[in-house]
């Protein structure tokens, strides 16, 4: 009776205007090239030698789109698995770019192509790492109604603006995020994501420190410097920066401190 009761709530949920994503099938590879798989390049030629370290680790992350809406462009973020790329789902058949680094996925399409609202199913498969802290393994962070700056994932429609109602999966999201009150606040968040041409950055250190905002290419070409100077423990510090004159594509906000560093990947869409 229990299992029948959920399972009508699931139901009535998706039928809700909604974008739904949880994890699928993953993987621990051996550690082993095989070709496909992606790799450390570390003398940038183009294929794989022997002693380059191997990313063979994998989990699909699954999608159902009862929005309505196209999707441009999205970015979320996952526990469990070091990140380093995409490929392969909805998002390549579209003509998207996956950029994964650390713990967050961006998926976008430089040629403003999107996903139809039409299309479900395998979203992408991401590789990276696995690195398992506790028995809840991988799992998708999320707050429920707590907005972008608290890792609710971002799907952006075909104007750029985020759409609402994004839900994760059961049995696939963070069993300590759920409830807010368990929440700690990230040190960098930036938001929203894809974004134009402003985009909004929020940094909380932990110590008071003489601190770097800095703007980054995907060549990891410094661009701008949004912010230098001091900036005081436990509070939350926030900065625009406006691209009004960059071009469309993939930028890295990068926070550089005495007491901790940490990047966001960001995407610009005109």
């Amino acid at each position: 009776m229990i299992y029948k009761l959920f399972s009508t709530i699931t139901l009535f949920a998706l039928l809700l205007p909604s974008i739904s994503i949880e994890l699928g099938t993953w993987s621990s590879g051996d550690g082993n090239y095989q070709e496909g798989e992606f790799y450390e390049d570390v003398n940038d030629n183009g294929i794989w030698d022997a002693g380059e370290a191997v990313y063979d680790d994998w989990v699909e992350i699954n999608m159902t789109n009862t929005s309505g809406e196209d999707i441009r462009g999205f970015q979320f973020d996952i526990n469990g698995i070091e990140l380093v790329g995409g490929l392969d789902g909805a998002a390549e058949a579209h003509g998207f770019e996956i950029y994964a680094s650390g713990d967050t996925a961006l998926g976008f399409s430089v040629t403003g192509d999107t996903i139809t609202a039409s299309t479900g199913g395998l979203l992408t498969v991401l590789y990276g790492t696995l690195n398992f802290e506790n028995e809840s393994g991988l799992c998708l962070p999320f707050v429920q109604n707590q907005g972008p700056e608290e890792d609710t994932p971002i799907f952006a429609d075909n104007n750029g603006a985020a759409i609402e109602d994004i839900v994760i999966g059961d049995g696939s999201e963070c069993d300590s995020m759920s409830n807010y009150e368990n929440f700690a606040f990230n040190l960098l968040e930036t938001y929203p994501n894809p974004f134009n041409p402003e985009l909004n950055i929020e940094v909380n250190i932990e110590e008071n420190n003489y601190t770097n905002i800095l703007v980054y290419n995907i060549n990891g070409q410094l661009i701008q410097k949004i912010y230098s100077g001091m900036l005081t423990a436990n509070h939350v510090h926030h900065f625009t920066w406006n691209a009004e004159n960059y071009s469309s594509g993939v930028y890295i906000i990068k926070v550089d401190s005495d007491s901790f560093t940490q990047s966001r990947i960001v995407n610009l869409l005109k």
